[in-house]
C-alpha cells in the first residue's frame, strides 16, 4: 500500500512528532502521532489533515496514536467544538484509530469502542473505531472503502 508523505513535523527533537500521509488506494489520510504535542501543534496537524481530506475528497482517516503520550484537555475541547463538525462537513465517514498504549492499558478495545467508538456515530456523524494494530485498522478501512464505492 502506497503512502505519500504530505508533511512531518518534529517538535522538541525527534521525540515529539506528527506526520500526515495520503493513501490513494483507500482515498484516506494517515496521521501518526509520537509523544506529546502542545494544543497549537496538535491543532495545526489536525487542521492540515482536514485540508487534505477536503482537497483529496477522502472519506477515511487512519490515526496511529500508539506512541502518543498526552493530549492537553484544551485540545479535546477544541476537537469537540470545532474539529468534529468540520470533519463531518468534509465528508469523513470513518476514523479508524490505533489508540495510545496508555488507553489500552486502562480499557480493552471492546470497552473503548463502546464508550468512545461506534456509539459516537450519531453524535459525530461518522464512524469511529479503535483497533489493536494499524493492520487491523487498515483492513477495516479497506472494507469500508469498498462499501463507500458501492454507494
Amino acid at each position: 500500500m502506497q503512502r505519500l508523505l504530505i508533511f512531518r513535523r518534529n517538535y522538541r527533537g525527534d521525540r515529539d512528532a506528527a506526520s500526515l500521509e495520503y493513501v490513494p488506494e483507500l482515498s484516506a489520510i494517515w496521521v501518526t502521532w509520537h509523544g506529546a504535542l502542545t494544543p497549537d501543534e496538535y491543532q495545526y496537524v489536525l487542521l492540515r489533515a482536514l485540508e487534505v481530506l477536503v482537497e483529496q475528497r477522502c472519506h477515511i482517516m487512519l490515526i496511529d496514536a500508539q506512541h502518543q503520550t498526552f493530549i492537553d484537555p484544551r485540545s479535546n475541547e477544541w476537537e469537540q467544538e470545532k474539529l468534529h463538525p468540520e470533519l463531518f462537513a468534509s465528508g469523513l465517514r470513518l476514523a479508524a484509530i490505533r489508540p495510545p498504549d496508555t488507553f489500552l492499558q486502562k480499557m480493552n478495545l471492546e470497552e473503548l469502542n463502546e464508550t468512545l467508538g461506534h456509539d459516537q456515530h450519531d453524535h459525530l456523524g461518522y464512524e469511529v473505531r479503535f483497533f489493536a494494530t494499524m493492520d487491523e485498522a487498515v483492513e477495516h478501512a479497506r472494507q469500508r472503502h469498498r462499501e463507500y464505492q458501492d454507494d
